[in-house]
Order: C-alpha cells, then structure tokens, then sequence
C-alpha cells in the first residue's frame, strides 16, 4: 500500500510542478526538471502550504502551532498536525471544522489541481513514511518572529531547502506566494519579512514505531517520546534536564579578566564543564544560515587513553545535538549549556584535552566524511602528538577542534568572559 501511495504521490507532484511552467517568477532553465524525488515531494507540499496560506484561519493556525516552539525553534511537524483542526473554516456543509491535512489537499482552499480528501491522506502517509522529519519552519530574523507576524496583513513565502542544501553552498532556495508565484530568494542574507520553509527537523529523533530510539547517539536518559505516528516513534532531547543540554547561567574564575592568576587555574580531580558556546555573525554564515534556524551542535571530547600508556586517544565523550532553544540565544552573545565533562585527573587522563565542534544537519542517506583531530598533548611533562579520526555526514559542519591544558587560563576574552576559540566560534571550558 506505501508502494502504491508513493508512485501516485509522484505523480501528483509531478503535475503540480509542471503546472506552473511559464508563470511569473520561472526561468526557461527551470531546476525543477532536474529535482529529485524529495525535492519533487517538498516542492508539491511548498505549493500547497503557500497556496492554504491565502485563508487567514490557515496563517493564524499555523502561528500557533509554531508559536508553541515544541522544540525550542519554529517548527511544525507534518505528522503531528495533519489532524489538529483549523478553526474558523467551518461551511460547505460542515459541521466541524477541516483538519490541516484535509486543508492541504482536500479542497478546503481553492484546490488549483489538488487532490481529494481521500488521496489527501495516502499523500500525508506517503510523506510521513518516507520523510518522517519533514516540517514547516518559520525561521526567526533579526526583526521579525513568529510572536511579531501580523497574520491579518502577512501571508508568508513559502520557501524549500532543497537535498543538497548546505550552508555557504547554496546561495538561493525557491520559494512560492499564495497566488502560486515561484522565486529565487537568498539563502545567505535574511528576508526583510517571514518566510516558511520546508525543511527535515534536526532536533526529533524519528524511529520506526517501537524501536530503539538512542542509536548510539544521545544517552536514553535524555530522551522523551514526543509523538507517535502510525509508523514512527518522536523523540525529544529533555530540555528541562542540565545533565541532557538545558541552558542556564554560571561563571568561573576569571570570567572578567579581572584580578591575579594562580599558577594553575584548575584542582586535581574537580569537574571540568562546557560552560558556553558564542557564535559571531561569520559562524552564521558558515554553519547555519536563516533557512535552518538555530543550530545543533555536535561536542566530542577526546584525551590521551591512560590503559595505552598514553600513546592514543581514547573513545570520546559525545554530547550529542546541543540545542540553543532560539536563534538569537547565540546570536554573538553567550548560549551557557553547562555539561559535565570529566573529574580531570591528569594522572588518568593527561595535562591536556582536545574538544571537538561539529554542526549537524539533516541527510536523507548518510555519506559519510572523515574528520581527523588531535593535536600536542602533554603527558607527565611530556608533550606528545596524537590524533583521532570519526566520521560525520557529507552535509555536517566541521567547526574546528581545540586541545586545552590543565593550568594555563583561557586565553581569549569575548563579552567579559575567558574562552577558548575555534575561530568564528568561541567555547568555554572550565571548573
């Protein structure tokens, strides 16, 4: 049955692309002759959301929905909300109000080639089968959010990230108004008004129903259930835990620069955390430009491994997906995680660490690349040089890695704080 619902999805799409060959906005060379079958899909889903967008009760349904930030950003996930009602619709006949679904592809909005209801549905599943993840986002700008948008005067582009969407790569995503238009914006410079996109959440974890959520990826402990599909399994990283990436405050010594160093700036065996990530307007540009909205950032912590008589380093310490819950939580101002990292006894574990920084981003099929990092260690007054490699996916950001001493201060000062930099990243790191 997904077999069959999936080949007259295609068919679908395909006719609703084609149907907007020579409107206003298409050029002759027309890449959506060239898109894959995803891109087919997000494409045909783009025009009927900008197409629903014209009705008010749809912008003001859709405001809630990403107003409730169920992940921290402004995202709404397909599959959860297909069936949610849109309030303020009712007529034709009806006697409750359509659901978001049958508003998408059952007629409730000028249906301009849509399907009926019936096929409505067998599209939805066909979309939550194959892309689970897939979502309306409403990305925050510098001026704008969702709190701020006027849905009685605004009706929303409505943009896709395509496949092969990465940042610094991609310079314009296709986006489409209510009235069917097709334009090219820029994918680097934020809009001067909201623009929904079509995109894949990278904060969920979507499992086929009934299995193992963690993967090897975030500790169990720090996983929630948060929606369950006729296919899939959610899941949600526990915000409200610190142990599992819950923000907050909290300082070190030094965090003003101010005052006289002790000769070491750390006690054997006292905890070491990740205290704070800073992101500058180039880190933006780099890792995770408007479309994607905050980042997730992927942390491993390596050090020499004591049982190899320090001649390698061990298995990293992995925080997984570090989650600011807003764009502008990092926007060149301190996002304090505070993550334990180890009781540093330099004994077991050496007078040096090196972190490790990787932005994660959505992949349909994982093709993997290699990072490799490391760098001089010292070992009992020894330094000695020493690496590591791991793979990431093809479309994840490498921010950089940074060994660490025991003693020595954080050399940087970025907005009254010590730090360590990566670059266009700044991080803290201390007891």
């Amino acid at each position: 049955m997904v077999n069959k619902t999936v080949r007259i999805f295609v068919l679908f799409v395909l006719a609703i692309t084609m149907t907007r060959c020579g409107e206003q906005g298409v050029r002759p060379d027309d890449p959506a002759k060239k898109l894959t079958v995803h891109d087919r899909m997000a494409v045909g889903l783009a025009k009927s959301v900008s197409q629903s967008v014209s009705l008010q009760p749809v912008r003001d349904f859709l405001k809630s929905e990403a107003g409730s930030r169920f992940d921290g950003d402004y995202d709404i996930l397909l599959q959860e909300v297909r069936n949610k009602p849109v309030h303020g619709m009712k007529g034709g006949g009806r006697s409750s109000s359509p659901t978001f679904g049958e508003v998408l592809f059952g007629g409730s909005a000028a249906s301009n080639g849509r399907s009926s209801a019936a096929g409505g549905e067998a599209l939805l599943d066909s979309l939550g089968a194959l892309f689970p993840l897939m979502q309306i986002a409403i990305p925050a700008l510098e001026n704008q959010t969702v709190e701020t948008w006027n849905t009685a005067s605004h009706k929303p582009l409505v943009a896709v990230l395509p496949q092969d969407y990465q940042e610094g790569v991609t310079k314009t995503i296709t986006a489409f108004d209510a009235e069917g238009r097709e334009y090219e914006i820029d994918a680097e410079k934020q809009p001067e008004n909201l623009v929904m996109v079509i995109s894949h959440n990278e904060r969920l974890i979507a499992v086929p129903k009934g299995a193992n959520p963690e993967r090897g990826r975030t500790k169990s402990e720090c996983l929630l259930l948060y929606f369950s599909s006729s296919t899939h399994d959610y899941y949600l990283n526990d915000y409200t835990s610190s142990n599992c990436g819950g923000g907050g405050g909290g300082g070190f010594w030094g965090d003003s620069g101010g005052g006289t160093p002790p000769l070491c700036h750390r006690t054997e065996n006292g905890w070491e955390w990740l205290r704070g990530i800073y992101f500058t307007q180039q880190a933006w540009n780099e890792y995770e430009a408007w479309p994607a909205g905050a980042p997730e950032i992927d942390v491993r912590v390596y050090y020499p491994n004591s049982s190899q008589n320090f001649q390698t380093l061990g298995s990293p310490l992995f925080l997984d997906n570090l989650e600011p819950r807003r764009r502008r939580d990092i926007d060149e101002k301190w996002w304090n995680p505070n993550r334990e990292i180890i009781a540093w006894n330099t004994t077991v574990h050496g007078s040096s660490i090196c972190y490790s920084f990787i932005e994660d981003d959505y992949e349909p099929v994982f093709n993997p690349k290699t990072v490799t990092v490391g760098g001089s260690f010292e070992v009992s007054g020894v330094p000695v040089t020493l690496n590591a490699t791991f793979e990431i996916g093809s479309f994840d950001e490498n921010m950089g890695h940074r060994v660490i001493d025991f003693c020595p201060i954080a050399p940087q000062l970025i907005a009254g704080q010590r730090c360590y930099s990566l670059g266009s990243i700044y991080f803290r790191s201390s007891q």
